[in-house]
């Protein structure tokens, strides 16, 4: 016992003074700010390392609490709702949690001016930083495989989600006919049998990659938070209105034209790089748009097989109406990306983007 007290105390010198703590080598009080000062030119402060599973079994996290997520692989911060990577602000393009702002002054894929030049996403978390190494591979959720792709830095899951939300139970094919609907978190599959909805849900994906309809309470898993997990995988998210841009951005279109609403904005091609369903479609980013219909939250009918996929993000629509939320939407008939806000009750299928 002797023994291990004589190298603890040769190895540190320990002070406390009025409940400060010094752990170093050298002696004199902790600076007078600091509860607990940490001294050494040789070693680093190594906090707790835990998977994504592991930090939501915390209880009751108190906010400020640190971890290190080693499937992030990012120091994490509670806010006291959410979890968050601490921001690189001195090099936020190489952090998977970047704070893309005034910062982020480099042009990048077909762009030809900075992202920052966009101020409505000043300041907004943009989760990026991947390469094709680390961002390659598949997403296995039970029996469901997700393959992976990279682009411009983000790592996108390459087909449309078909997992339940959890916040939501006990809905069956039957739950929403053809009749109008408010935001009830309903979920299911197109019914390519029965467009009009009187039958209800469709009771299987009907194509490989087709995913399931969503109301945007379902897809946000009853959460408002933008970027929250939803219903995506653990370590994907519900993309937000500025990670669309960042990847629209990345493909070619303006900035000037990235804020636009209510149009299929065309400025460099972004939707024809998007899928090869979409007009001159090349799918040359990998993203592999499929078409998937929406179901119309005014009859409750199913939208047309051919007509186009639509896509949620995380952003809620405050300006206009607190019911609605950012959509993306893609056509047959157009080379751009759809931008508008719709009513969460619409049913709209989710790509999720990957922490």
């Amino acid at each position: 016992m002797k023994k291990y007290l004589l190298v603890l105390t040769s190895a540190f010198i320990i002070t406390s003074v009025n409940a400060q703590v010094k752990v170093g080598t050298s002696a004199g009080a902790p600076h007078a700010s600091s509860v607990m000062e940490l001294e050494s030119t040789s070693k680093g402060f190594l906090p707790p390392r835990m998977t994504t599973a592991q930090r939501d079994a915390i209880s009751s996290p108190a906010v400020g609490l640190v971890v290190y997520n080693t499937e992030r692989a990012c120091l994490e911060t509670y806010d006291g709702s959410i979890w968050d990577c601490i921001a690189k602000s001195d090099a936020p393009v190489t952090s998977r949690f970047g704070r893309l702002g005034s910062t982020f002054t480099t042009p990048h894929g077909s762009a030809s001016t900075a992202f920052s030049t966009n101020t409505d996403c000043s300041n907004k978390i943009i989760s990026t930083g991947y390469t094709p190494t680390n961002c390659a591979g598949t997403t296995t959720v039970g029996a469901n495989s997700y393959s992976r792709v990279f682009i411009n830095g983000q790592c996108w899951l390459q087909t449309n989600l078909k997992e339940f939300p959890n916040a939501f139970s006990g809905y069956t094919t039957t739950s929403w006919l053809n009749t109008p609907a408010d935001d009830k978190g309903y979920w299911g599959y197109y019914n390519a049998s029965d467009t009009t909805g009187a039958s209800g849900w469709g009771a299987t994906e009907p194509f490989a990659g087709a995913g399931l309809i969503y109301q945007w309470s379902a897809a946000m898993n009853n959460s408002i938070t933008e970027r929250a997990q939803g219903v995506c995988p653990t370590g994907f998210h519900v993309p937000s209105d500025c990670e669309w841009k960042f990847l629209e951005h990345g493909l070619g279109m303006s900035v000037a034209t990235q804020d636009s609403i209510s149009t299929f904005r065309t400025s460099g091609n972004v939707g024809s790089q998007l899928g090869n369903f979409t007009s001159g479609g090349t799918n040359s980013s990998g993203f592999t748009a499929l078409i998937s219909p929406s179901r119309l939250y005014t009859t409750g009918a199913f939208g047309s097989s051919t007509g186009g996929l639509g896509l949620w993000t995380s952003t809620s629509d405050n300006t206009t109406n607190t019911k609605r939320a950012i959509r993306r939407g893609l056509t047959p008939s157009s080379t751009g990306v759809q931008r508008n806000p719709y009513p969460n009750a619409l049913g709209s299928s989710l790509r999720c983007l990957r922490d």
